[in-house]
């Protein structure tokens, strides 16, 4: 069963919004329950998740080798909170990796 996590941020500054408006990217709703699909490390090495909930379509990003890369927009992990809104341990992160990868292969 996929890990769920609340959402305990989602503001974000006014030209990530207009980017997101212009590839109809839809973000994470506050206090929004959600279940992860995937984890894994950004270019910046912070860990962020895609949700079952919000399928988003594939966007032009900057990625410091490639230069241009095209994927759906994840969310940093820092945005979202266990249901009893503690922060998500690395444990936690370690075992999320694991579940989504046996959903996957299956």
């Amino acid at each position: 069963m996929a890990k769920e996590l609340i959402c305990i941020n989602n503001k974000f500054p006014p030209d990530y919004l207009a980017f997101y408006k212009q590839h109809g990217v839809i973000i994470p709703e506050q206090d929004n329950i959600y279940s992860v699909r995937s984890i894994s490390k950004n270019s910046n090495g912070d860990w962020e998740i895609l949700l079952n909930e919000i399928i988003n379509p594939e966007v032009p990003i900057k990625h410091p080798i490639l230069g241009i890369a095209h994927k759906e927009p994840a969310w940093k992990v820092s945005r979202f909170a266990n249901l009893d809104q503690s922060s998500i341990s690395q444990e936690e992160i370690d075992e999320i990796k694991k579940e989504t990868k046996l959903v996957n292969t299956n």
